[in-house]
């Protein structure tokens, strides 16, 4: 099984240039994770903001690719 939530954050990063959360101790770091609260550029295009919402479920049973692996990503 494919580790969707990583690939989230990768396509995240590609896509904005910078990581989904950032922060300047590992503590807080962990702890934006924890929250899951993404934040995106002013002009992301709200169907890439859905795709990333998802790949980053906090819940891994309620992350897209969780039931049908790629095929729901695709």
């Amino acid at each position: 099984m494919a580790d969707w939530y990583e690939f989230g954050v990768v396509v995240y990063e590609l896509y904005t240039g910078f990581p989904p959360f950032y922060a300047d101790t590992k503590a807080e770091l962990y702890d934006l994770v924890r929250q899951g609260v993404i934040r995106f550029p002013k002009q992301t295009p709200e169907i890439f903001r859905d795709l990333i919402k998802k790949l980053l479920a906090q819940n891994p049973d309620k992350r897209l690719g969780f039931e049908k692996d790629a095929d729901s990503i695709k």
